[in-house]
């Protein structure tokens, strides 16, 4: 999977966990910390001090981050889409979150499925 050493970040409610992974099975360094809003800029840069590197890869661990699949109707305009997104997460989690405090990815994937006629593409 990996070509070189990566860095990787785990960021999880109250601790940091930072690695230089050589490939997906073999952890090269690693260190751990714990943080707060008023640490996290210092407890970064310790990791990556530590782990001796520019560039890292973070992930969010499921107690700070959500993942919501929304579908948007097609007839929504590009301008209205934020507006009906903030709507439909304002049902689902339970902070309130200003326009600021999140983004939305659009993601297009393709389902193919066999009828009698054949392969049939849809967009969705």
């Amino acid at each position: 999977m990996f070509a070189k050493t990566q860095t990787i970040i785990v960021i999880t409610k109250d601790k940091l966990f930072g690695a230089s992974v050589k490939s997906k099975k073999k952890i090269v360094k690693s260190v751990e910390l714990g943080w707060s809003p008023a640490t996290l800029e210092m407890a970064l840069a310790k990791i990556k001090k530590d782990l001796n590197t520019k560039k890292v890869r973070i992930l969010f661990g499921s107690d700070v981050s959500y993942v919501l699949k929304i579908d948007v109707p097609a007839d929504i305009k590009k301008e209205k889409e934020k507006e009906f997104i903030s709507e439909k997460i304002s049902e689902q989690i339970p902070e309130v979150l200003d326009s600021e405090d999140w983004d939305y990815e659009e993601l297009r994937f393709s389902v193919k499925s066999e009828t009698q006629q054949g392969d049939v593409s849809k967009e969705v």
